[in-house]
């Protein structure tokens, strides 16, 4: 099963915070969206479609509080999800580059030697 890089943009959009925000904030704000996408409360066929969305509320929600408890003063500023969010984005494009260099996007088993220098310059543009 793939998995989905969700920066902390992301997340503040999933749990409906903005920035500044402490980590009470996002306490509220996963309880508020939990009555919403709660699969208890779900109409009849949709249970499975609210319990994975209640799964990337609680994955949110622990990313962005652990984000507060790191921070200075106990709030994120604007700045710092910025940032945050910059960062995890090179992360995932590095892990894309990673993947293509191996060859593993796109079914190829190896690398074909035309792509080499495209990827060597891909790879010095991030150093």
């Amino acid at each position: 099963m793939p998995t989905t890089v969700l920066d902390v943009e992301q997340h503040l959009l999933l749990l409906e915070l903005e920035a500044p925000f402490s980590k009470r904030d996002v306490q509220l704000a996963r309880r508020r969206m939990a009555k919403r996408w709660h699969p208890d409360v779900a109409p009849q066929g949709r249970q499975f479609e609210h319990e994975r969305h209640l799964k990337a509320i609680n994955e949110a929600a622990d990313n962005l509080e652990s984000l507060a408890e790191g921070s200075r003063g106990g709030k994120v500023s604007r700045n710092a999800v910025r940032a945050s969010a910059a960062a995890a984005r090179k992360a995932h494009q590095l892990q894309c580059f990673t993947r293509r260099a191996r060859g593993l996007r796109s079914g190829h088993r190896t690398m074909q030697p035309n792509r080499f220098r495209h990827l060597i310059a891909d790879l010095h543009q991030w150093i």
